[in-house]
C-alpha cells in the first residue's frame, strides 16, 4: 500500500474509532469507594437503591425487629458498613423476610442496645420516655450500615419539581457550558456537619458534604467548572444570616454569584411564616450587592419527632417560602421530601447525631432535591445536548463516508 493510501486508509479507520468513543458511556473509575453517580442518582427514581443506611437498634429483650427500608426488598445486592469497608453474608448476617430486612442477632451486623439508644439521662427528652441518645462523634455512623437492594415498587412519596424555568440565567450558562459561582449561606447542616468526609467525623467512605456533592453533580452533569463559597456557621439562625450579609460581601472571594443558597430554619425558634420572611430579607439583602444572582430558599430537613425539646415548625417551613416563589427565586423543600422517607423509614436510619443533622445517605438526599429543583426537566433541558450529539454523529459518519469513498476510488485508478 503507497504512502498516500495508507494515510486515507489510517484516517478512516481513526474516524471509526472517535464515533465508537463518543458514543460510549461515561465510566466511573472503578478503584473508588463509592460511585459519584449512584449517590446523586435521585431515590425516587429506578429500580435500585443504593446504600441506603440502617441504624440496627435491639429491643428490651434483645431481640430485633425486621426492619423496613425506602421500598419493599426485592433482592439484597450488597451490605456494608457505612464506611464500606466491611460487607455482610446473606444467611450469617442477614435475611429477607416479606420484602423486610431480618437481622441475624448472632451476625456480626453492629447494633445498638435498647439501654444505649434511649438513655435515661440527657437534654433531649423522648416522647417514648427517658431521654435521646445525642452525638456528634461519629457513633451513629460508625454503627450504621448501608444496603444496596433492587425493588418493583414505584416511590408514593412527594416528588420535589424541576424548577429550573425560574432560574433562567443560570440554567442558561450551564447550557452553555459557562463557569458558575455558588455561595452556600446558612447553619450547620449547610457546612455538613455529620458527612463522613467532615473534619468532625473525617472517616471512610469520606462522603463530601451535600453543598460539594450538588457542585460535583453540576459540573458531572453539564461538564462546566463550578467555583463555592460556603459562609455557613453551626448553631446560627436567620437573625444572625441578616446581621453578616455585609461580612459575606466583604469576605467573598468572588465578584458574581450565579446563585446563592439559603439554608437556615432548624435552629429557628419562630413561626415557619416568620422564618420565611426573615430568609426573604436575607435574600433582598444578598441582591443589593449581586444584581444578577438567583435565590434558592432551602426549607431545613426535619428535627426527630420524638423529641420533645424540638421545634416542629420546620414541616411548615416549605409552604410559608413558596409566599417568595418567582422568577429568580425558588424553593427545595427539603423537609417536606424528609417527610416523604419518614414514611416508610425510621429517623435513626437517616441521621449523623439523631436529633437535627443528616448522616451520609440523608446528605445524598439534599444535594439530590436541590439538583432536580435548579434544573429544567431533562426531556426539555437535554434536548439542545442531543440535537448537537446526533449532528456531531452525523458529521463524524460522512467524514468516514467520503474518506472510505475516497480510498475506493484511488484504489480503482491503482488498478486500472
Amino acid at each position: 500500500m503507497k504512502k498516500k493510501e495508507k494515510h486515507l486508509f489510517l484516517i478512516t479507520i481513526f474516524s471509526l474509532l472517535f464515533l465508537c468513543i463518543s458514543c460510549a458511556p461515561h465510566k466511573v473509575d472503578d478503584d473508588s469507594l463509592y460511585n459519584i453517580n449512584e449517590m446523586l442518582m435521585p431515590v425516587w427514581e429506578g429500580d435500585t437503591s443504593y446504600n441506603e443506611s440502617v441504624l440496627v437498634v435491639e429491643e428490651k429483650d434483645g431481640s430485633i425487629k425486621p426492619i423496613n427500608l425506602l421500598y419493599k426488598i426485592d433482592k439484597i445486592l450488597s451490605i456494608k458498613s457505612a464506611s464500606l469497608l466491611i460487607s455482610y453474608e446473606e444467611g450469617k448476617d442477614y435475611l429477607v423476610e416479606n420484602g423486610s430486612l431480618i437481622i441475624n442477632t448472632g451476625g456480626s451486623i453492629p447494633r445498638l442496645t435498647f439501654n444505649e439508644f434511649h438513655p435515661e439521662d440527657g437534654f433531649y427528652r423522648s416522647y417514648e420516655g427517658g431521654a435521646l441518645l445525642v452525638t456528634e462523634d461519629g457513633l451513629f455512623h460508625n454503627t450504621q450500615i448501608v444496603v444496596t437492594y433492587t425493588h418493583s415498587d414505584p416511590f408514593n412519596g412527594f416528588i420535589p419539581p424541576h424548577k429550573g424555568n425560574l432560574l433562567p440565567r443560570f440554567n442558561k450558562k450551564i447550557q452553555n457550558k459557562e463557569d458558575i459561582n455558588i455561595l452556600f449561606y446558612g447553619d450547620s447542616i449547610t457546612t455538613g456537619s455529620n458527612s463522613s468526609g467532615k473534619w468532625n467525623i473525617n472517616v471512610s467512605p469520606f462522603m463530601p458534604p451535600f453543598t460539594d456533592l450538588l457542585c460535583k453533580g453540576i459540573e458531572e452533569k453539564y461538564q462546566c467548572s463550578v467555583s463555592q463559597y460556603n459562609y455557613s456557621l453551626g448553631g446560627q439562625w436567620t437573625d444572625w444570616g441578616i446581621e453578616h450579609v455585609r461580612d459575606v460581601v466583604e469576605s467573598s472571594p468572588y465578584n458574581t454569584y450565579d446563585l446563592i443558597f439559603i439554608a437556615f430554619g432548624m435552629n429557628d425558634g419562630y413561626s415557619a411564616l416568620e422564618t420565611a420572611n426573615k430568609m426573604n430579607i436575607i435574600a433582598n439583602k444578598f441582591l443589593e450587592s449581586y444584581t444578577n444572582a438567583e435565590i434558592v430558599y432551602v426549607a431545613t430537613m426535619l428535627p426527630n419527632p420524638l423529641s420533645i425539646n424540638a421545634w416542629m415548625e420546620q414541616y411548615k417551613q416549605g409552604k410559608a417560602l413558596l409566599k417568595y416563589e418567582k422568577e429568580g427565586m425558588v424553593v427545595a423543600d427539603v423537609g417536606r421530601f424528609h417527610d416523604s422517607l419518614l414514611y416508610t423509614k425510621r429517623y435513626q436510619d437517616m441521621t449523623g447525631n439523631n436529633i437535627n443533622h443528616p448522616n451520609d445517605y440523608l446528605a445524598r438526599v439534599y444535594a439530590q432535591v436541590l439538583f432536580q429543583t435548579i434544573t429544567i426537566e431533562a426531556s426539555v433541558s437535554n434536548q439542545n445536548q442531543i440535537t448537537n450529539g446526533i449532528i456531531i454523529s452525523i458529521a463524524v459518519l460522512l467524514f468516514v463516508v467520503i474518506n472510505v469513498t475516497i480510498f475506493l476510488v484511488v484504489n480503482k485508478k491503482k488498478k486500472n
